[in-house]
Protein backbone atom coordinates (compact mmCIF):
# COMPACT_ATOMS: atom_id res chain seq x y z
CA UNK A 1 0.00 0.00 0.00
CA UNK A 2 1.49 2.99 -1.01
CA UNK A 3 1.33 6.80 0.42
CA UNK A 4 -1.29 7.77 -1.08
CA UNK A 5 -3.49 4.97 -0.68
CA UNK A 6 -2.22 5.05 3.33
CA UNK A 7 -3.87 8.54 3.40
CA UNK A 8 -7.06 7.79 2.45
CA UNK A 9 -6.76 4.99 4.90
CA UNK A 10 -6.02 7.34 7.45
CA UNK A 11 -8.66 9.55 6.30
CA UNK A 12 -11.40 7.02 6.58
CA UNK A 13 -10.68 6.12 10.42
CA UNK A 14 -9.92 9.01 11.65
CA UNK A 15 -12.32 11.89 9.92
CA UNK A 16 -14.94 9.64 9.19
CA UNK A 17 -17.91 10.84 7.15
CA UNK A 18 -17.74 15.02 6.14
CA UNK A 19 -20.38 15.91 3.53
CA UNK A 20 -23.51 14.64 4.88
CA UNK A 21 -26.56 16.21 7.14
CA UNK A 22 -29.56 14.42 8.30
CA UNK A 23 -32.50 14.18 5.51
CA UNK A 24 -35.36 16.54 6.61
CA UNK A 25 -36.97 19.38 4.17
CA UNK A 26 -36.20 18.25 0.31
CA UNK A 27 -36.69 22.02 0.05
CA UNK A 28 -33.19 23.14 0.19
CA UNK A 29 -31.84 24.18 -2.84
CA UNK A 30 -28.06 24.27 -3.71
CA UNK A 31 -25.97 26.28 -6.21
CA UNK A 32 -22.28 24.87 -5.75
CA UNK A 33 -20.55 22.82 -3.63
CA UNK A 34 -16.39 22.48 -2.30
CA UNK A 35 -15.54 18.78 -1.14
CA UNK A 36 -11.83 19.52 0.94
CA UNK A 37 -10.29 16.51 3.01
CA UNK A 38 -11.70 17.06 6.44
CA UNK A 39 -14.81 19.60 5.54
CA UNK A 40 -17.10 20.55 2.87
CA UNK A 41 -18.71 23.68 1.94
CA UNK A 42 -21.84 24.74 -0.10
CA UNK A 43 -23.55 27.68 -0.72
CA UNK A 44 -27.69 27.47 -1.02
CA UNK A 45 -29.92 29.26 -3.40
CA UNK A 46 -30.15 32.09 -0.82
CA UNK A 47 -26.56 32.50 -1.33
CA UNK A 48 -26.06 31.48 2.24
CA UNK A 49 -22.86 29.58 3.15
CA UNK A 50 -22.60 26.45 4.73
CA UNK A 51 -19.82 24.17 6.52
CA UNK A 52 -19.46 20.73 7.95
CA UNK A 53 -16.89 18.39 9.11
CA UNK A 54 -13.68 18.85 11.09
CA UNK A 55 -13.08 22.46 12.44
CA UNK A 56 -9.76 22.46 14.61
CA UNK A 57 -8.30 25.39 12.20
CA UNK A 58 -11.56 27.22 11.95
CA UNK A 59 -12.03 26.19 8.64
CA UNK A 60 -15.42 25.86 9.13
CA UNK A 61 -15.69 30.05 9.52
CA UNK A 62 -18.28 30.04 12.36
CA UNK A 63 -16.45 31.56 14.95
CA UNK A 64 -15.04 28.56 16.92
CA UNK A 65 -13.13 25.24 16.76
CA UNK A 66 -16.29 22.99 17.04
CA UNK A 67 -16.37 20.15 14.36
CA UNK A 68 -20.17 19.81 12.98
CA UNK A 69 -21.66 16.96 11.13
CA UNK A 70 -24.48 19.10 9.62
CA UNK A 71 -24.02 22.07 7.67
CA UNK A 72 -23.55 25.27 10.02
CA UNK A 73 -23.66 28.82 8.49
CA UNK A 74 -20.49 30.91 8.40
CA UNK A 75 -20.26 33.54 10.10
CA UNK A 76 -21.27 36.86 8.95
CA UNK A 77 -24.36 37.72 6.77
CA UNK A 78 -22.93 37.94 3.49
CA UNK A 79 -24.38 37.03 -0.18
CA UNK A 80 -21.81 34.32 -1.46
CA UNK A 81 -21.01 33.48 -5.11
CA UNK A 82 -18.30 30.51 -4.28
CA UNK A 83 -16.76 28.82 -2.67
CA UNK A 84 -13.35 26.71 -2.23
CA UNK A 85 -12.06 23.91 0.48
CA UNK A 86 -8.58 23.34 0.31
CA UNK A 87 -7.01 20.96 3.14
CA UNK A 88 -7.94 22.96 6.29
CA UNK A 89 -8.76 26.18 5.15
CA UNK A 90 -11.38 27.53 3.00
CA UNK A 91 -12.14 30.76 0.50
CA UNK A 92 -15.16 32.50 -0.32
CA UNK A 93 -15.93 35.37 -2.90
CA UNK A 94 -19.26 37.12 -1.79
CA UNK A 95 -21.80 39.35 -4.32
CA UNK A 96 -19.42 41.98 -3.85
CA UNK A 97 -16.82 40.58 -5.45
CA UNK A 98 -14.49 40.29 -2.01
CA UNK A 99 -12.31 37.77 -1.33
CA UNK A 100 -12.64 35.89 1.72
CA UNK A 101 -10.36 33.22 3.23
CA UNK A 102 -10.39 31.88 6.78
CA UNK A 103 -8.89 27.89 8.77
CA UNK A 104 -5.46 27.24 8.69
CA UNK A 105 -3.57 29.70 7.76
CA UNK A 106 0.30 28.15 8.73
CA UNK A 107 1.97 28.80 5.58
CA UNK A 108 0.42 31.87 4.46
CA UNK A 109 -2.55 30.17 2.71
CA UNK A 110 -5.13 33.08 3.75
CA UNK A 111 -3.60 35.64 2.22
CA UNK A 112 -3.64 38.12 5.19
CA UNK A 113 -0.14 38.64 5.44
CA UNK A 114 0.78 36.61 8.16
CA UNK A 115 0.75 33.34 9.45
CA UNK A 116 -1.85 31.72 11.94
CA UNK A 117 -5.51 30.32 11.99
CA UNK A 118 -8.29 32.71 11.17
CA UNK A 119 -11.94 31.38 12.61
CA UNK A 120 -14.02 33.17 10.54
CA UNK A 121 -14.18 34.87 7.01
CA UNK A 122 -11.30 37.83 6.54
CA UNK A 123 -11.18 40.03 3.79
CA UNK A 124 -8.67 39.48 0.93
CA UNK A 125 -8.96 42.57 -1.48
CA UNK A 126 -11.76 42.95 -3.31
CA UNK A 127 -12.63 42.63 -7.56
CA UNK A 128 -12.32 38.89 -7.60
CA UNK A 129 -14.17 36.65 -10.20
CA UNK A 130 -12.72 32.84 -9.10
CA UNK A 131 -10.84 31.52 -6.01
CA UNK A 132 -9.08 27.93 -5.51
CA UNK A 133 -8.06 26.55 -2.33
CA UNK A 134 -5.37 24.03 -2.83
CA UNK A 135 -3.93 21.97 0.10
CA UNK A 136 -1.67 24.49 1.82
CA UNK A 137 -1.54 27.46 -0.67
CA UNK A 138 -4.52 29.09 -2.64
CA UNK A 139 -5.18 30.54 -6.06
CA UNK A 140 -7.65 33.26 -7.11
CA UNK A 141 -8.40 35.33 -10.55
CA UNK A 142 -9.43 38.57 -10.90
CA UNK A 143 -11.59 40.54 -12.74
CA UNK A 144 -8.74 42.43 -14.72
CA UNK A 145 -7.99 38.21 -15.56
CA UNK A 146 -4.87 38.85 -13.84
CA UNK A 147 -3.48 35.43 -11.94
CA UNK A 148 -2.57 35.34 -8.20
CA UNK A 149 -1.47 32.61 -5.90
CA UNK A 150 -0.43 32.84 -2.48
CA UNK A 151 1.16 30.22 0.93
CA UNK A 152 2.89 27.06 0.53
CA UNK A 153 5.73 26.90 -2.08
CA UNK A 154 8.19 23.93 -1.55
CA UNK A 155 7.40 22.72 -5.00
CA UNK A 156 6.61 26.07 -6.68
CA UNK A 157 3.33 25.76 -6.34
CA UNK A 158 2.73 29.47 -6.03
CA UNK A 159 4.13 30.10 -9.12
CA UNK A 160 6.19 32.95 -8.98
CA UNK A 161 9.86 31.46 -10.03
CA UNK A 162 10.56 30.82 -6.43
CA UNK A 163 10.22 28.30 -3.94
CA UNK A 164 9.24 30.98 -0.71
CA UNK A 165 6.49 31.38 1.30
CA UNK A 166 3.95 34.27 0.19
CA UNK A 167 1.41 35.20 2.78
CA UNK A 168 0.36 37.69 0.45
CA UNK A 169 -1.18 37.19 -3.03
CA UNK A 170 2.18 37.42 -5.78
CA UNK A 171 0.99 38.43 -9.12
CA UNK A 172 1.72 35.05 -11.39
CA UNK A 173 2.96 35.93 -15.20
CA UNK A 174 0.59 38.49 -17.16
CA UNK A 175 -2.81 39.19 -17.34
CA UNK A 176 -5.43 37.17 -19.73
CA UNK A 177 -5.97 34.36 -17.48
CA UNK A 178 -9.49 32.46 -17.32
CA UNK A 179 -9.61 29.82 -14.52
CA UNK A 180 -7.48 27.99 -12.47
CA UNK A 181 -7.53 25.15 -9.90
CA UNK A 182 -4.85 24.07 -7.50
CA UNK A 183 -4.15 20.79 -6.59
CA UNK A 184 -2.47 19.46 -3.47
CA UNK A 185 1.31 20.41 -5.07
CA UNK A 186 0.14 22.38 -8.03
CA UNK A 187 -1.94 23.93 -9.84
CA UNK A 188 -3.01 24.53 -13.55
CA UNK A 189 -4.87 27.31 -15.37
CA UNK A 190 -6.27 28.41 -18.61
CA UNK A 191 -6.62 31.38 -20.55
CA UNK A 192 -8.60 33.22 -22.34
CA UNK A 193 -7.16 32.49 -25.33
CA UNK A 194 -7.77 28.47 -24.10
CA UNK A 195 -3.99 28.02 -23.22
CA UNK A 196 -3.50 25.73 -20.34
CA UNK A 197 -0.32 26.17 -17.95
CA UNK A 198 0.69 24.05 -15.23
CA UNK A 199 3.35 24.28 -12.40
CA UNK A 200 4.31 23.22 -8.82
CA UNK A 201 5.47 19.66 -8.20
CA UNK A 202 5.37 17.02 -10.88
CA UNK A 203 6.71 13.48 -9.75
CA UNK A 204 3.93 11.83 -11.25
CA UNK A 205 3.61 13.53 -14.34
CA UNK A 206 0.62 15.83 -13.44
CA UNK A 207 1.86 19.03 -14.93
CA UNK A 208 1.63 17.48 -18.27
CA UNK A 209 4.81 18.67 -19.91
CA UNK A 210 5.66 15.51 -21.20
CA UNK A 211 8.60 15.39 -17.63
CA UNK A 212 8.33 15.46 -14.37
CA UNK A 213 10.29 17.71 -14.03
CA UNK A 214 9.22 20.07 -11.20
CA UNK A 215 8.30 23.77 -12.32
CA UNK A 216 8.19 26.62 -10.48
CA UNK A 217 6.09 28.94 -13.03
CA UNK A 218 3.08 28.23 -15.37
CA UNK A 219 4.55 25.94 -18.27
CA UNK A 220 2.14 25.11 -21.05
CA UNK A 221 0.44 22.05 -21.44
CA UNK A 222 1.13 20.81 -25.33
CA UNK A 223 0.15 23.70 -28.10
CA UNK A 224 -2.81 21.92 -30.56
CA UNK A 225 -6.13 22.32 -28.27
CA UNK A 226 -8.29 25.33 -26.59
CA UNK A 227 -9.03 24.38 -23.35
CA UNK A 228 -12.29 25.47 -21.48
CA UNK A 229 -12.08 23.44 -17.75
CA UNK A 230 -9.72 21.97 -15.88
CA UNK A 231 -9.22 20.03 -12.82
CA UNK A 232 -6.04 19.62 -10.65
CA UNK A 233 -6.00 16.87 -8.34
CA UNK A 234 -3.25 15.35 -5.95
CA UNK A 235 -0.99 13.82 -8.13
CA UNK A 236 -3.29 13.70 -11.68
CA UNK A 237 -4.88 16.57 -13.71
CA UNK A 238 -7.86 16.49 -15.95
CA UNK A 239 -9.13 18.84 -18.64
CA UNK A 240 -12.02 19.63 -20.91
CA UNK A 241 -11.28 21.03 -24.43
CA UNK A 242 -13.53 23.29 -26.19
CA UNK A 243 -14.57 20.18 -28.59
CA UNK A 244 -16.13 18.90 -25.08
CA UNK A 245 -13.66 15.86 -25.43
CA UNK A 246 -11.97 15.00 -21.69
CA UNK A 247 -8.18 14.43 -21.42
CA UNK A 248 -6.54 13.40 -17.90
CA UNK A 249 -2.49 12.53 -17.34
CA UNK A 250 -0.53 12.23 -14.21
CA UNK A 251 -0.41 9.12 -12.01
CA UNK A 252 -2.61 6.23 -12.95
CA UNK A 253 -2.31 3.64 -9.90
CA UNK A 254 -5.94 3.18 -9.44
CA UNK A 255 -7.33 3.93 -13.17
CA UNK A 256 -8.00 7.98 -12.52
CA UNK A 257 -7.09 8.60 -15.65
CA UNK A 258 -10.17 6.94 -17.16
CA UNK A 259 -7.99 4.64 -19.68
CA UNK A 260 -8.03 0.14 -19.34
CA UNK A 261 -4.53 1.15 -18.48
CA UNK A 262 -2.78 1.64 -15.23
CA UNK A 263 0.30 3.37 -16.75
CA UNK A 264 1.58 7.61 -16.00
CA UNK A 265 0.54 9.67 -18.78
CA UNK A 266 3.30 11.76 -19.22
CA UNK A 267 1.45 14.46 -21.61
CA UNK A 268 -2.74 14.62 -21.35
CA UNK A 269 -3.84 11.17 -22.68
CA UNK A 270 -7.61 11.61 -23.99
CA UNK A 271 -10.41 9.16 -22.70
CA UNK A 272 -14.04 7.36 -23.46
CA UNK A 273 -13.74 9.20 -27.02
CA UNK A 274 -17.25 8.08 -27.20
CA UNK A 275 -18.77 10.88 -24.77
CA UNK A 276 -18.95 14.17 -24.96
CA UNK A 277 -17.60 15.59 -21.76
CA UNK A 278 -19.20 19.20 -20.22
CA UNK A 279 -16.99 19.15 -16.42
CA UNK A 280 -14.44 17.61 -14.58
CA UNK A 281 -12.81 17.18 -11.47
CA UNK A 282 -10.26 15.12 -10.25
CA UNK A 283 -9.38 13.91 -6.56
CA UNK A 284 -6.32 12.19 -4.52
CA UNK A 285 -7.35 8.76 -6.47
CA UNK A 286 -10.56 9.15 -8.62
CA UNK A 287 -12.14 11.41 -10.71
CA UNK A 288 -15.97 12.25 -11.76
CA UNK A 289 -17.37 14.26 -14.62
CA UNK A 290 -20.56 15.27 -15.99
CA UNK A 291 -21.55 14.85 -19.70
CA UNK A 292 -22.72 17.01 -22.38
CA UNK A 293 -25.90 15.56 -21.86
CA UNK A 294 -25.69 15.83 -18.01
CA UNK A 295 -24.89 12.11 -17.31
CA UNK A 296 -22.36 11.35 -14.19
CA UNK A 297 -19.80 8.96 -14.49
CA UNK A 298 -16.70 8.56 -11.73
CA UNK A 299 -13.91 6.09 -11.99
CA UNK A 300 -10.92 5.64 -10.18
CA UNK A 301 -10.10 4.25 -6.51
CA UNK A 302 -13.44 2.67 -4.70
CA UNK A 303 -12.27 2.01 -1.42
CA UNK A 304 -14.76 4.37 0.63
CA UNK A 305 -17.35 4.31 -2.27
CA UNK A 306 -16.60 7.15 -3.71
CA UNK A 307 -17.27 6.70 -6.92
CA UNK A 308 -21.26 6.06 -5.99
CA UNK A 309 -22.03 2.56 -7.51
CA UNK A 310 -22.53 0.88 -4.36
CA UNK A 311 -19.59 -0.74 -3.74
CA UNK A 312 -15.86 -0.88 -3.11
CA UNK A 313 -14.68 -1.63 -6.24
CA UNK A 314 -12.41 0.24 -8.13
CA UNK A 315 -12.60 0.83 -11.83
CA UNK A 316 -10.50 1.96 -14.46
CA UNK A 317 -13.22 3.30 -16.80
CA UNK A 318 -15.81 5.77 -16.77
CA UNK A 319 -18.61 4.57 -14.99
CA UNK A 320 -22.51 6.02 -14.85
CA UNK A 321 -23.38 6.87 -11.46
CA UNK A 322 -27.07 6.55 -11.52
CA UNK A 323 -29.54 6.48 -14.76
CA UNK A 324 -30.32 10.69 -13.66
CA UNK A 325 -29.52 12.65 -16.36
CA UNK A 326 -30.15 15.98 -14.60
CA UNK A 327 -26.56 16.84 -13.38
CA UNK A 328 -25.13 20.23 -13.50
CA UNK A 329 -21.69 19.78 -11.93
CA UNK A 330 -19.38 17.26 -10.10
CA UNK A 331 -17.01 17.94 -6.91
CA UNK A 332 -14.54 15.43 -5.40
CA UNK A 333 -12.61 14.83 -2.59
CA UNK A 334 -10.35 12.19 -0.59
CA UNK A 335 -13.07 10.24 0.75
CA UNK A 336 -16.37 11.14 -0.97
CA UNK A 337 -18.18 13.25 -3.74
CA UNK A 338 -20.79 15.56 -4.66
CA UNK A 339 -22.74 16.61 -7.49
CA UNK A 340 -25.74 19.77 -7.76
CA UNK A 341 -28.87 19.00 -10.28
CA UNK A 342 -30.26 21.07 -12.17
CA UNK A 343 -33.44 21.44 -9.27
CA UNK A 344 -30.47 22.69 -7.48
CA UNK A 345 -30.40 19.59 -4.78
CA UNK A 346 -26.94 18.68 -3.70
CA UNK A 347 -26.43 14.78 -3.58
CA UNK A 348 -22.83 12.97 -2.41
CA UNK A 349 -21.52 9.71 -1.83
CA UNK A 350 -18.68 8.29 -0.30
CA UNK A 351 -17.56 7.23 3.05
CA UNK A 352 -20.21 6.21 4.71
CA UNK A 353 -22.98 5.73 1.76
CA UNK A 354 -21.96 4.28 -1.25
CA UNK A 355 -24.46 5.71 -3.62
CA UNK A 356 -25.57 9.53 -4.16
CA UNK A 357 -27.92 10.68 -1.23
CA UNK A 358 -29.50 14.11 -0.76
CA UNK A 359 -27.76 17.03 1.35
CA UNK A 360 -30.07 19.22 2.98
CA UNK A 361 -30.71 21.45 5.88
CA UNK A 362 -32.24 19.64 9.41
Amino acid sequence: MNALLRLLAVLAVVVGPTVFASPASASQGWTSVSVGDTHSCAIDTSAVLWCWGVNNNGQLGDGTTTNHDAPTKVAGNRSWLRVSVGNAHTCGIDKRNALLCWGKGLYGELGTGSAGDIWQPAQIGSDWVQVSAGSDFTCGVRRNESLYCWGANLYGQVGDGSKTTRSRPTKIGSTDWAKVSAGIYHACATKSSGALYCWGYNGYAQLGDNSTTSRSKPTKVGTDRSWVGVSAGYVHTCAVDKKAALYCWGYNTYGQLGDPTVSTALKPRRIATERSWAQVAAGPAHTCAVTSGHSMFCWGYNGDGQLGDGSNTSVRRPKRITTVATWTTAEVGPLASCGTRSDKSLWCWGNPVRTPTRVVIN
